[in-house]
């Protein structure tokens, strides 16, 4: 269904949402203001929200295909 290379892309990008969080919860908080973590809070929603939606479709695709 996928092939390597997008596996790889989606495995990066969890990974880099999971650094994300942690960057957030031990410096982030320190570093920037509220409304800086809110406005990084919603870009990273809203990105992962477009993949997952993305990866839907294209698996729903898939399927009907079969």
């Amino acid at each position: 269904m996928l092939g390597n290379d997008l596996v790889e892309l989606v495995g990066e990008f969890i990974a880099e949402d999971a650094r994300f969080n942690i960057w957030i919860g031990v410096e982030g908080k320190h570093e920037l203001s509220m409304h800086q973590l809110a406005e990084c809070s919603v870009l990273l929603r809203e990105c992962t929200k477009s993949i997952y939606e993305a990866w839907r479709d294209f698996s729903q695709a898939h399927e009907r295909a079969q």
